[in-house]
Formats: structure tokens, C-alpha cells, sequence
């Protein structure tokens, strides 16, 4: 498993409200639902040179992180494909067997770091890496206000906070038809 991370923008944010959405779909060009139009101007620099013409997941959450604490999940892991199966059923993520996708991070504070370089493990059930021997990794501390983009199978994970702060968060999932390239 390859685990691939490239640079993007810089970016900004809307003002802190404690907003939180999770997996709002929309595509690329389109405007996102009216109730966070402020975060059009962010979402579009995000996607700024991403070719994904299906859709598109995006969660939001801004919150006040406590020093020594994570704001978002812990340990090494992939975030995978968020997709709809099938007809009767509603979406859901596939960590495995992952042929295209990917993922787009960006944030205002320090709060996660991400692996680069081919591991031989298996992902593990909900795309858990925590088992994996990372030590060989090139380890990217993800920077404030600056886009990150991965392939499918990029390992990242939530690092605990070294101040009390208010963080904005923002996570784009590609679709199964985005083919990384580096």
C-alpha cells in the first residue's frame, strides 16, 4: 500500500462558530448548499487543480481543542472512499481494495501529520494503520492554512494539541473516480 501526500493552497477560513457538518455532498463548480455558502471561497481553493467531476463529501468542525487533547480521531488511519453501495442501502465508507478517491485536508491550527512511503501491512477494519510499523515514513506535520491532498490510502492521524485553541477543520473526500497524481 502506497501512501501518497502532495501540497496544495493556501487557504482561509470563515469566522470560528463551532460549526460542524458531516459529508455534505456536492460536486465541483456547483455551489454548495445555502446553509455554507461561507465556506464556498475555501472548498473551491481546496479543489483549486483536483480533477473530480462526481461527488464530493465534505465535513466541517470547527471546535476548542484542550491542550494535550485531539480534535478529531485518533491514530494512524485511512479515511477511504465514501460512497453508496448499492440502490437500498445508504453510503458508507470502503477502506479496502480502493482502486481511485482520495482526500483533502486543511486546517487554521497544528493538529494532524501524515505518512508517506509504501507500507507491506494490511488496513485493518475501519481503515485502522495504527498496527503498521510507520517508522520508515516520511512524517508531514500537516501546517496551519495549508491544503493538503492524499491518495486513497494516505495514512494520517489527529496529533494532541500543545495550547488550548479553537480549530476549523475541514475534510474533502474524492471520489472512486479521482485518480491521484503526484
Amino acid at each position: 500500500m502506497k501512501s501518497l501526500l502532495k501540497t496544495g493552497n493556501v487557504v482561509t477560513f470563515p469566522e470560528f462558530t463551532k460549526e460542524r457538518a458531516y459529508m455534505v455532498p456536492f460536486k465541483k463548480g456547483e455551489k454548495l448548499p445555502e446553509q455554507y455558502s461561507r465556506w464556498q471561497d475555501t472548498v473551491d481553493s481546496m479543489l483549486d487543480g483536483v480533477d473530480a467531476d462526481d461527488v464530493i463529501y465534505m465535513t466541517i468542525d470547527q471546535g476548542e481543542v484542550e491542550k494535550g487533547t485531539t480534535h478529531r480521531r485518533g491514530g494512524a488511519h485511512i479515511d477511504g472512499v465514501y460512497t453508496i453501495a448499492g440502490w437500498d442501502t445508504g453510503p458508507s465508507w470502503i477502506t479496502k481494495d480502493c482502486a481511485g478517491g482520495g482526500i483533502i485536508l486543511a486546517s487554521d491550527q497544528i493538529g494532524a501529520k501524515a505518512y508517506e512511503g509504501e507500507f507491506a501491512d494490511d488496513i485493518g477494519e475501519g481503515g485502522d494503520c495504527s498496527h503498521m510499523d510507520l517508522s520508515h515514513a516520511t512524517v508531514h506535520v500537516l501546517k496551519p492554512n495549508q491544503v493538503y491532498v492524499g491518495n486513497v490510502s494516505m495514512v494520517h492521524e489527529t496529533i494532541p494539541a500543545a495550547e488550548t485553541h479553537n480549530r476549523t477543520f475541514v475534510r474533502l473526500i474524492l471520489p472512486e473516480s479521482y485518480a491521484f497524481a503526484a
